[in-house]
């Protein structure tokens, strides 16, 4: 009976020293920072073809004031109309109109020439003095537990 209870405390005090104590290992946060960083503004220029229109009359006197005949050809641009042409009090009148453009054009441009990346580690768990003498102690009674199973032991064989 003896023995039995020797060999099982000497199980228990194997198992014993096979725990012990750890954290969960933490994953480092990763920062990634962009190195350098480029705008550039731009801006341009549009051109828009140029663009006419015609009209082409016979004149003629009448009571001794100019007067308009005949509209013999009436040619439009792109974006211009008809002329519209008037004689009045001797007076002649070309209306030609076309609708305002805007012509600039600015934007920016962002650039992100490199990246870097760098791994920030978590501390957290961080045992204090009393933590770790606790630990020591700990072993140290593990370690005579064990011895003291060990003379035991040899002391039951002896006997």
């Amino acid at each position: 009976m003896k023995k039995a209870l020797i060999i099982w405390y000497s199980f228990l005090a194997i198992l014993l020293l096979m725990t012990s104590c750890k954290s969960v290992k933490n994953v480092p946060i990763k920062e990634i920072t962009k190195d350098s960083i480029t705008v550039v503004s731009k801006d341009t220029l549009l051109t828009v073809a140029k663009d006419s229109s015609q009209t082409v009359a016979d004149l003629g006197i009448e009571d001794g004031k100019i007067v308009i005949k005949k509209i013999n050809n009436s040619r439009t641009g792109h974006k211009l109309k008809a002329p519209k042409v008037t004689v009045k009090d001797n007076v002649l009148t070309v209306d030609c109109e076309k609708e305002a453009e805007e012509l600039f054009f600015s934007w920016k441009e962002k650039f992100i020439k490199s990246y870097s990346q760098k791994e920030i580690p978590i501390t957290t768990n961080i045992l204090t003095w009393w933590q770790w003498t606790q630990i020591y102690i700990g072993r140290i009674a593990l370690g005579a537990f064990f011895l003291w199973l060990l003379l035991l032991f040899f002391n039951y064989k002896k006997i």
